[in-house]
């Protein structure tokens, strides 16, 4: 038998999903590596490849990076309508339970009674 090394092969998208958790998880590389069963020594190649090249392509702004204007309020745009999706959501579901909890339409809801009681 051979004490020869092999040497893992891994796919771009598992290397750039990789840096992006080194990027944005708040984890140290030495922990994410362990995670993932990779050296550390790649995952700070591959945050040296990917991480930075694709900052400066456009493709991702860091934590630390400045954000543009224009990029500071399409996002404002993008969470405040999420947000009154979310809020609609919100008043649906709570319409439904205080249906529900009154009994209207019981047999539509068979699991009203594991709501009763909360408040």
């Amino acid at each position: 038998m051979s004490d020869k090394k092999t040497n893992k092969v891994y796919s771009e998208e598992f290397k750039r999903q990789a840096v992006e958790l080194t990027l944005d998880s708040g984890r140290s590389i030495v922990q994410i590596g362990r995670e993932l069963g990779v050296s550390e020594a790649s995952l700070h190649f591959w945050r040296k490849r990917y991480g930075v090249a694709a900052a400066k392509a456009g493709q991702r702004s860091g934590p630390g990076d400045p954000a543009s204007p224009e990029e500071l309020r399409s996002e404002l745009r993008r969470l405040q309508k999420e947000n009154e999706v979310l809020k609609r959501q919100r008043d649906i579901l709570s319409l439904v339970l205080s249906t529900v909890e009154a009994g209207t339409n019981a047999e539509l809801f068979p699991l009203a009674g594991i709501y009763k009681g909360r408040q």
